[in-house]
């Protein structure tokens, strides 16, 4: 399968607008096959809440939609989204 995308920024506005199927490398090394979203209306109201800690800019987080639980990885890992 090609990637629709390997732009981070791009992804990011992917990640806004619906689910999104992507990948990235672990820290591992393995390579993880994701699929997740930002979009308010595919998370569960009880889910979004704030941590209290300031957001890592060198991290992405998402809502991964087969775990059903928040998730991230580091930025520079990103391979690219479907």
């Amino acid at each position: 399968m090609t990637f629709k995308t390997t732009d981070l920024q791009e992804f990011q506005k992917m990640l806004h607008e619906g689910i999104v199927e992507f990948q990235f490398t672990k820290k591992d090394g393995t390579i993880r096959q994701a699929k997740g979203t930002l979009q308010t209306e595919n998370i569960p109201a009880h889910a979004i809440k704030g941590t209290g800690r300031p957001s890592n800019p060198n991290v992405q987080v998402y809502w991964d939609m087969d775990k059903q639980e928040f998730r991230s990885f580091v930025k520079s890992s990103f391979a690219g989204a479907y």
